[in-house]
């Protein structure tokens, strides 16, 4: 069977997806004919100015923003088309995605482009979206998606593949979600895999792999993944909830596979391990290093993994990776105070830490440290703690990584799920905003104590990780202006932004924003340039046609607004909001159509037929509610004849809907018209409010 895996945007631009790499390979251990797309490294490697710091991590929101998602393709539809085609051209039958919270929405939208090319493909959806408990009916209404794989998918993907195949039905493949007749059906799930090292080796052979834009140090690295899960169980950790318990495959599997790659690239001098630890089985880590001691894959090869504190790490188990190539390790120390420490639930003593960093320190190994800010219950004791910590393991920290996110509320986590259990009041803006419920504890707090933090480790001649793919003072200004804008501060957010802006002067979202808020704070002329700007660079961007638009309108330009306003709608701005702004000012030029010269009444045909072009393309509007504004249109211009014959098919329209109201609105909307003087279609439904007007237009009536 011909298969297609496609990663699209956002993912990392480091390295190839460790997901599609293993797929591919499970795949074609089966038989079947894969390939491989990273679309997301292909659309990183063709960005634009105004979008070449989206692909950073600390940006990834954007990409969690439909209506910034749907621009990005309709504005670089070139590439994306082109891409797709390939896509196409392969002749794939099934088409599967894997899915995080930050891709879905480019996904949905390579989605329908594809099945608008060929609609008999299956599309298939997996990866760490679904790990997890999700909208089964959001999901399968909102795009042409025909399968969800939930849980680890190498077993049920081969298993989907097979049964599609063979022709046989899919209600026995565990593991998975689809629609059948119309409702979507979710199988048992399928047990996690026991034994990792049945997994075969990572497939690259359609990754771009001279693509990739890794730092400096990582050049000519190899990433692997071997293990799954977590032996510690903190509260605020997402990840872990995506793996049942803690899984690793044997540390002479590890070796082989290393062996296995740099066979086929030779030129490969570093391996970076992504798992979330490598130490969570001693037995493997030391079966490994003794593996790569005794006949080392190349000379010189050097590696980096993520470690946690455990007494077991000893002097003589560093001296041990040293000799197997470790260059360096990372920790998640998160604080120094024991207190904390407890409250995350992270199970080691801190003296243990002490001991463990000295260690590595002594046998050659370099060590990063991760730290958190703000914690629930972190007191300012607390943070000094953290300081101490520092101050006195200077010697052996080769570098600080202060986490830019403080501390976060981490989807799928523990304590995201149990939010009153830590006195916390979560934003709805982002999870980084929370604050605590005795007002102590907010973002402003956390990112003191991180700046503190950081320059204490400088003067300690501690190096300082930034942890980001743009800069720390990008980063600084982003997201203190996101925070002040859940505040709805505008003036601060503004400051934010401009400060931002001088940094990164095309970053079309960030003008945008500006634009708006200087609306927010009356400065409306500058607004209205600032957002013209935008979209002189960046047409399809709906939002700043939205906000144009209204600044048009406040002004009575109202034929300019109407126009910008049918451009937000058909590039995807909130469709029901643009709807009512379009019929409003619909409203607004119907009576300025006609023209007066003298005691004689004309009009322009040109721009009549214009606005009814206008409203033909406008697809939500009801047929009953198009041709009774078709009706006033031409009404207002005096030709009743027409008008009549619009509002009849209005009416007969809305006899199927049975809207009472809109039919005597209509019947009023003739017999004006018709210039009766006494209206016979008396209201069935009269609407009479205290600070409004009439829902009639008699005309005997002067309010």
């Amino acid at each position: 069977m011909r298969i297609a895996l496609i990663q699209t945007p956002v993912w990392g631009v480091y390295e190839p997806p460790m997901a599609l790499a293993q797929l591919s390979s499970c795949l074609k251990k089966e038989g079947h004919e894969v390939h491989a797309y990273d679309m997301n490294v292909y659309l990183y490697n063709k960005r634009t100015e105004g979008y070449k710091n989206i692909w950073a991590i600390e940006q990834s929101s954007f990409w969690c923003n439909r209506e910034n998602v749907v621009r990005y393709f309709k504005e670089n539809v070139e590439q994306v088309e082109g891409y797709i085609e390939q896509i196409a051209k392969s002749g794939a039958e099934m088409v599967c995605f894997s899915v995080s919270s930050g891709s879905l929405h480019a996904t949905m939208q390579v989605c329908e482009l594809l099945k608008a090319r060929g609609p008999g493909i299956t599309i298939v959806l997996g990866g760490p979206m679904f790990l997890v408990p999700f909208r089964k009916e959001e999901l399968f209404s909102s795009g042409p998606v025909d399968i969800v794989v939930y849980g680890e998918g190498e077993h049920t993907l081969s298993d989907i593949a097979r049964r599609m195949e063979a022709k046989l039905p899919l209600e026995d493949c565990q593991g998975i979600c689809y629609k059948k007749n119309g409702v979507i059906e979710q199988t048992p799930s399928r047990e996690p895999i026991k034994d990792l090292d049945e997994l075969p080796f990572l497939d690259f052979t359609d990754m771009p792999l001279t693509e990739y834009d890794p730092p400096g140090h990582l050049k000519n690295h190899l990433s692997l993944m071997t293990s799954r899960g977590c032996i510690q169980n903190c509260v605020f950790c997402g990840p872990r909830a995506y793996w049942h318990g803690y899984r690793t495959r044997s540390g002479r599997k590890i070796y082989e596979e290393i062996c296995y790659h740099i066979n086929n690239h030779p030129d490969i001098t570093f391996v970076e391990f992504l798992d979330l630890l490598l130490n969570g089985n001693m037995k493997t880590l030391v079966e490994f290093c003794d593996l790569m001691i005794a006949k080392p894959p190349k000379e010189g090869l050097c590696w980096h993994a993520n470690m946690v504190v455990r007494p077991e790490m000893t002097l003589e188990i560093f001296k041990k990776m040293k000799m197997a190539g470790c260059a360096h390790v990372t920790y998640g120390i998160e604080s120094g105070s024991q207190r904390v420490l407890g409250l995350m639930r992270k199970r080691y003593d801190v003296g243990v830490a002490d001991t463990v960093l000295k260690n590595a320190h002594e046998a050659g190994i370099g060590a990063t440290c991760n730290f958190m800010f703000g914690f629930p219950g972190e007191t300012e004791e607390d943070f000094q703690q953290t300081i101490e910590f520092l101050t006195r393991n200077k010697d052996y920290i080769s570098m600080a990584y202060p986490s830019r996110t403080f501390c976060t509320i981490e989807p799928y986590s523990y304590m995201a799920s149990h939010l009153d259990e830590f006195q916390m009041i979560p934003s709805p803006h982002h999870g980084q905003y929370w604050e605590s419920r005795d007002g102590k504890n907010n973002y402003l707090v956390r990112l003191g104590r991180c700046e503190e933090f950081s320059k204490h480790a400088q003067k300690l001649g501690i190096n300082i990780g930034a942890g980001l793919q743009t800069s720390i003072e990008l980063d600084h200004w982003l997201n203190l202006g996101d925070y002040y804008e859940t505040k709805k501060d505008h003036a601060k957010t503004l400051e934010c932004y401009k400060k931002y802006l001088e940094l990164d002067p095309k970053n079309v979202m960030i003008n945008t924003k500006v634009g708006w808020l200087l609306t927010k704070i009356d400065k409306k002329e500058e607004a209205l340039s600032v957002l013209n700007a935008v979209v002189s660079v960046d047409p399809q961007n709906a939002r700043a046609q939205f906000e144009i638009a209204k600044l048009l309108k406040e002004k009575g330009e109202c034929e300019q607004a109407l126009e910008r306003f049918i451009d937000a709608y058909n590039n995807n701005y909130d469709r029901k909001t643009v709807l009512d702004e379009i019929m409003f000012a619909f409203e607004m030029i119907a009576d300025k159509i006609r023209i007066t010269d003298g005691s004689k009444d004309k009009y322009d045909k040109k721009k009549v037929l214009k606005y009814v072009d206008m409203l033909k393309g406008i697809n939500d509007i009801q047929e009953s509610e198009r041709h009774m504004r078709y009706g006033k249109i031409f009404a207002n211009i005096g030709e009743n004849e027409i008008a009549k014959k619009e509002y009849n098919i209005a009416y007969n329209l809305s006899m199927a809907t049975k809207d009472k109201l809109f039919q005597n609105i209509v019947l009023n909307e003739l017999e004006i018209c018709e210039r009766k003087t006494i209206l016979k279609s008396y209201p069935r439904l009269l609407t009479v409010m205290l600070t409004n007007q009439c829902n009639l237009r008699c005309r005997m009536c002067s309010v």
